[in-house]
Protein backbone atom coordinates (compact mmCIF):
# COMPACT_ATOMS: atom_id res chain seq x y z
CA UNK A 1 0.00 0.00 0.00
CA UNK A 2 3.11 2.43 0.67
CA UNK A 3 4.35 2.26 -2.95
CA UNK A 4 0.63 2.89 -4.49
CA UNK A 5 0.14 5.88 -1.87
CA UNK A 6 3.95 7.41 -2.58
CA UNK A 7 3.27 6.84 -6.32
CA UNK A 8 0.07 8.58 -5.92
CA UNK A 9 1.52 11.35 -4.46
CA UNK A 10 3.89 11.74 -7.31
CA UNK A 11 1.31 11.78 -9.65
CA UNK A 12 -0.50 14.42 -7.56
CA UNK A 13 3.09 16.32 -7.41
CA UNK A 14 3.33 16.29 -11.11
CA UNK A 15 -0.22 17.28 -11.75
CA UNK A 16 0.55 20.44 -9.56
CA UNK A 17 3.49 21.38 -11.19
CA UNK A 18 1.99 21.40 -14.58
CA UNK A 19 -0.27 23.69 -13.48
CA UNK A 20 2.03 25.59 -12.09
CA UNK A 21 3.65 25.76 -15.45
CA UNK A 22 0.63 27.37 -16.79
CA UNK A 23 0.98 31.84 -17.13
CA UNK A 24 -2.10 33.14 -15.26
CA UNK A 25 -1.61 37.09 -16.02
CA UNK A 26 -4.40 37.10 -18.75
CA UNK A 27 -7.50 37.49 -16.86
CA UNK A 28 -10.57 36.32 -18.87
CA UNK A 29 -13.03 39.76 -17.56
CA UNK A 30 -10.16 41.99 -19.34
CA UNK A 31 -9.98 39.38 -22.30
CA UNK A 32 -13.44 40.18 -22.63
CA UNK A 33 -13.24 43.49 -22.57
CA UNK A 34 -10.95 43.49 -25.23
CA UNK A 35 -14.14 41.39 -27.29
CA UNK A 36 -15.99 44.66 -26.29
CA UNK A 37 -13.60 46.80 -27.51
CA UNK A 38 -13.92 45.33 -30.41
CA UNK A 39 -17.41 45.70 -31.14
CA UNK A 40 -17.30 49.44 -29.97
CA UNK A 41 -14.20 49.88 -32.83
CA UNK A 42 -16.75 48.37 -35.64
CA UNK A 43 -19.39 50.74 -34.20
CA UNK A 44 -16.71 53.80 -34.14
CA UNK A 45 -16.08 53.00 -37.91
CA UNK A 46 -19.06 54.11 -38.89
CA UNK A 47 -17.87 57.44 -37.87
CA UNK A 48 -14.15 57.47 -38.62
CA UNK A 49 -11.59 55.72 -40.76
CA UNK A 50 -11.14 52.02 -39.73
CA UNK A 51 -7.98 52.30 -40.57
CA UNK A 52 -7.48 54.94 -37.76
CA UNK A 53 -9.90 53.33 -35.22
CA UNK A 54 -8.80 49.56 -34.83
CA UNK A 55 -5.10 50.73 -34.60
CA UNK A 56 -6.50 52.87 -31.71
CA UNK A 57 -8.66 49.52 -30.48
CA UNK A 58 -5.31 47.77 -30.78
CA UNK A 59 -3.20 49.98 -28.61
CA UNK A 60 -5.83 50.44 -25.89
CA UNK A 61 -6.57 47.05 -25.37
CA UNK A 62 -2.86 46.39 -25.27
CA UNK A 63 -2.59 48.73 -22.84
CA UNK A 64 -5.88 47.55 -20.77
CA UNK A 65 -4.37 43.82 -20.60
CA UNK A 66 -0.69 45.23 -20.71
CA UNK A 67 -1.53 47.20 -17.18
CA UNK A 68 -3.03 44.12 -15.59
CA UNK A 69 -0.33 42.10 -16.27
CA UNK A 70 2.39 44.58 -15.19
CA UNK A 71 0.36 45.20 -11.81
CA UNK A 72 0.07 41.58 -11.35
CA UNK A 73 3.53 40.80 -12.23
CA UNK A 74 4.18 43.64 -9.38
CA UNK A 75 2.20 42.97 -6.94
CA UNK A 76 0.70 39.33 -7.01
CA UNK A 77 3.17 36.88 -8.93
CA UNK A 78 5.66 34.56 -7.32
CA UNK A 79 8.89 34.61 -8.36
CA UNK A 80 8.10 31.57 -10.77
CA UNK A 81 4.93 33.46 -12.23
CA UNK A 82 7.57 36.56 -12.92
CA UNK A 83 9.74 33.89 -15.10
CA UNK A 84 6.63 33.01 -16.74
CA UNK A 85 5.40 36.14 -17.67
CA UNK A 86 9.06 37.55 -19.19
CA UNK A 87 8.81 33.94 -21.23
CA UNK A 88 5.25 34.79 -22.51
CA UNK A 89 5.86 38.47 -23.05
CA UNK A 90 9.53 37.61 -24.99
CA UNK A 91 7.20 34.73 -27.22
CA UNK A 92 4.54 37.43 -27.82
CA UNK A 93 6.51 40.37 -28.49
CA UNK A 94 7.85 39.37 -32.05
CA UNK A 95 4.41 38.77 -33.80
CA UNK A 96 2.99 42.15 -32.19
CA UNK A 97 6.61 44.08 -33.50
CA UNK A 98 6.05 42.31 -37.33
CA UNK A 99 2.27 43.12 -37.20
CA UNK A 100 3.19 46.45 -36.14
CA UNK A 101 5.94 47.02 -39.22
CA UNK A 102 3.42 45.01 -41.59
CA UNK A 103 1.61 47.48 -40.91
CA UNK A 104 3.74 50.65 -41.38
CA UNK A 105 5.54 49.04 -44.90
CA UNK A 106 2.24 48.12 -45.95
CA UNK A 107 0.70 51.39 -45.79
CA UNK A 108 3.74 53.53 -46.55
CA UNK A 109 4.03 51.76 -49.75
CA UNK A 110 0.35 53.27 -51.00
CA UNK A 111 -1.55 49.87 -50.79
CA UNK A 112 -4.88 49.46 -49.54
CA UNK A 113 -5.92 49.20 -46.73
CA UNK A 114 -8.29 46.35 -47.10
CA UNK A 115 -5.67 44.13 -46.81
CA UNK A 116 -5.08 45.05 -42.97
CA UNK A 117 -7.84 43.44 -41.10
CA UNK A 118 -5.89 39.54 -42.86
CA UNK A 119 -2.44 41.39 -41.23
CA UNK A 120 -3.22 41.58 -38.31
CA UNK A 121 -5.31 38.55 -38.00
CA UNK A 122 -2.43 36.57 -38.87
CA UNK A 123 0.10 38.45 -37.03
CA UNK A 124 -2.10 37.83 -33.91
CA UNK A 125 -2.06 34.54 -34.48
CA UNK A 126 1.24 33.87 -34.62
CA UNK A 127 1.60 35.81 -31.40
CA UNK A 128 -0.87 33.55 -29.43
CA UNK A 129 1.04 30.40 -31.24
CA UNK A 130 4.96 31.48 -30.05
CA UNK A 131 3.19 32.01 -26.58
CA UNK A 132 1.13 28.85 -26.39
CA UNK A 133 3.65 26.83 -24.38
CA UNK A 134 2.77 28.90 -21.25
CA UNK A 135 -0.15 28.96 -21.90
CA UNK A 136 -3.65 27.51 -20.89
CA UNK A 137 -4.67 24.54 -22.94
CA UNK A 138 -7.30 25.67 -25.63
CA UNK A 139 -5.28 28.85 -27.00
CA UNK A 140 -4.33 27.14 -29.81
CA UNK A 141 -7.52 26.75 -31.11
CA UNK A 142 -8.09 30.29 -31.24
CA UNK A 143 -4.77 30.62 -32.76
CA UNK A 144 -6.22 28.88 -35.76
CA UNK A 145 -9.47 30.72 -35.53
CA UNK A 146 -7.38 33.99 -36.02
CA UNK A 147 -5.55 32.11 -38.56
CA UNK A 148 -8.91 30.76 -40.72
CA UNK A 149 -10.26 34.18 -40.42
CA UNK A 150 -7.00 35.60 -41.81
CA UNK A 151 -7.51 33.47 -45.27
CA UNK A 152 -10.94 34.36 -44.72
CA UNK A 153 -10.18 38.25 -45.03
CA UNK A 154 -7.73 37.83 -47.75
CA UNK A 155 -10.89 36.47 -49.91
CA UNK A 156 -12.37 39.52 -52.40
CA UNK A 157 -15.76 39.78 -50.24
CA UNK A 158 -13.57 39.54 -46.73
CA UNK A 159 -10.83 42.15 -48.18
CA UNK A 160 -14.08 44.33 -49.74
CA UNK A 161 -15.50 44.20 -45.98
CA UNK A 162 -12.93 45.73 -43.84
CA UNK A 163 -14.95 46.82 -40.80
CA UNK A 164 -16.82 43.74 -40.19
CA UNK A 165 -14.38 41.53 -41.12
CA UNK A 166 -12.57 43.07 -38.02
CA UNK A 167 -15.16 43.34 -35.64
CA UNK A 168 -16.32 39.81 -36.42
CA UNK A 169 -12.64 38.48 -36.20
CA UNK A 170 -11.60 39.71 -32.67
CA UNK A 171 -14.96 40.12 -31.00
CA UNK A 172 -15.66 36.26 -31.72
CA UNK A 173 -11.95 35.86 -31.25
CA UNK A 174 -11.46 37.32 -27.96
CA UNK A 175 -14.69 36.34 -26.73
CA UNK A 176 -13.46 33.17 -27.44
CA UNK A 177 -10.39 33.43 -25.76
CA UNK A 178 -11.64 34.79 -22.75
CA UNK A 179 -13.63 31.53 -22.54
CA UNK A 180 -10.71 29.17 -22.30
CA UNK A 181 -9.03 31.43 -19.99
CA UNK A 182 -12.35 31.09 -17.89
CA UNK A 183 -12.58 27.23 -18.05
CA UNK A 184 -9.05 26.58 -17.31
CA UNK A 185 -8.84 28.87 -14.46
CA UNK A 186 -7.88 26.81 -10.89
CA UNK A 187 -10.63 26.25 -9.03
CA UNK A 188 -10.54 25.52 -5.52
CA UNK A 189 -11.04 21.67 -4.66
CA UNK A 190 -13.68 20.62 -2.23
CA UNK A 191 -13.25 19.50 1.41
Amino acid sequence: MEISQALNQLAEIQDKLSRTQVYRGYRPVTVALTSVCALLAGWMCHYYPPSAVWPAIAVASIALVGGEMAYDYWANFSHHQQRLARKVLIQFLPGLALGGAWTAIWVHSGNSTSMLPCLWAMSYAFCLLSSRPHLPAGVGYVAVFYGLCALALTTPMGASRFNLGMTLTFSLGQGLLALILHWNQPRKEAV
